[in-house]
């Protein structure tokens, strides 16, 4: 599945999620791509800005996923 995400301060990202079934149980892999440009200092801020800002928000979001979908 693939979102676009819209960053009040930082424009917009792609987000997809992926899913994958493992026996009994699927493997949920939820992603974002930020185009960064070419200077590696903002590609080196940009990816630790990111990270910080997003990563609480998907894991969060995994864990509810979880257990909305096991009930």
């Amino acid at each position: 599945m693939k979102t676009l995400i819209t960053f009040a301060d930082a424009g917009t990202a792609n987000g997809t999620w992926t899913f994958e079934e493992k026996g009994n149980q699927t493997k949920v892999t939820w992603a974002i791509h930020v185009e960064l440009g070419y200077n590696p200092m903002m590609r080196i801020m940009g990816n630790l800005l990111m990270a910080g800002k997003v990563g609480p928000l998907f894991e969060k979001g995994l864990v509810n996923l979880k257990e909305v979908s096991e009930g």
